[in-house]
């Protein structure tokens, strides 16, 4: 009896082993690592995306001298199947190896990763501040992770957490917060607002041009949409409470905004060696000194 238990030990240890060493390469060789697949899907999308740039890059050329030869006519039809085949080749993944709800997860992360990309434009543009940004970009950033590993996010996880729970406007009273914080909230509705309905716009570009099935873009723009509205009650609660804090907040926000236009366009007078380093820098200070007296 002692014989059998042993053998049968060996014996499990061995096709454990054996288990293990051969389930990566069958894997690889049926192509069904995942990573593998969400690769080749990225790098289709990818090329799908470059392809469809190209052909729109050559648009405005339609109107011009160069379409007196019909090149540029001639290279948008010929990026034609090229762009047809990566179509029907992104379909047949998302079909066969992706299906609805990876095809769901796919495009949550999308949309979340677009909407960091947009919030940083914003903060680029001084429409925001960093800390803003910053808090925002933490909280999409973990928006993403709870959809990779699939666990159960917070309600409203997009917020921060010193902030999350703030758009349902229930229990706490906004009469008993502090200015500062009410500018905050305020600041970071509106960048939640904007970058929403940048989302949205997008969402409903992707699948007019992507085909994209209407049941999963339907149920990724429900969820932008639900944060969107969220965000317009939020704003309009702080402007009926708190006028003057809310209107404090928009000026200063212009006046960054209207700092950031300045210093690009000086900066491109620069860049033409039409003025200097030094030049500009006292263009800026003069502009800084009329918005004192006049703003």
């Amino acid at each position: 009896m002692k014989l059998f238990y042993l053998l049968l030990s060996v014996w499990f240890f061995f096709s454990t082993l054996l288990q293990g060493i051969l389930i990566t390469p069958i894997a690889a060789y049926f192509g069904l690592k995942e990573s593998d697949i969400n690769d080749t899907i990225t790098y289709t999308e990818l090329t799908l995306s470059t392809l469809r740039h190209s052909q729109k890059s050559l648009q405005p050329l339609f109107n011009t001298s160069f379409a007196d030869t019909g090149a540029p006519q001639e290279l948008s039809l010929r990026l034609m199947p090229m762009i047809t085949e990566q179509e029907k080749q992104l379909q047949h993944w998302f079909r066969a190896e992706v299906g609805p709800v990876g095809f769901w997860h796919r495009l949550m992360l999308r949309c979340a990763s677009i909407e960091i990309g947009y919030l940083y434009q914003l903060f680029d543009q001084g429409l925001i501040r960093a800390a803003i940004f910053e808090e925002l970009k933490d909280s999409v950033d973990e928006q993403m992770e709870a959809i990779r590993h699939q666990y159960k996010r917070p309600v409203f996880s997009l917020l921060p957490k010193k902030f999350s729970g703030f758009f349902t406007l229930a229990k706490a009273s906004l009469s008993s917060s502090s200015d500062k914080q009410l500018e905050q909230e305020y600041e970071m509705a509106w960048a939640k607002l904007f970058s929403c309905n940048y989302v949205l716009d997008e969402l409903q570009r992707w699948s007019d041009e992507e085909k994209i099935p209407a049941t999963v873009a339907k149920g990724v723009a429900k969820i932008w949409q639900g944060w969107l509205d969220s965000c317009e009650v939020k704003i309009a609660h702080i402007e009926q409470q708190h006028p003057i804090v809310a209107a404090g907040v928009q000026r200063k926000l212009l006046r960054s905004y209207i700092h950031t236009a300045q210093s690009e366009h000086l900066q491109q007078y620069v860049q033409q060696h039409l003025i200097s380093e030094e030049d500009m820098e006292h263009i800026k200070t003069l502009l800084k000194s009329m918005e004192a007296n006049k703003l």
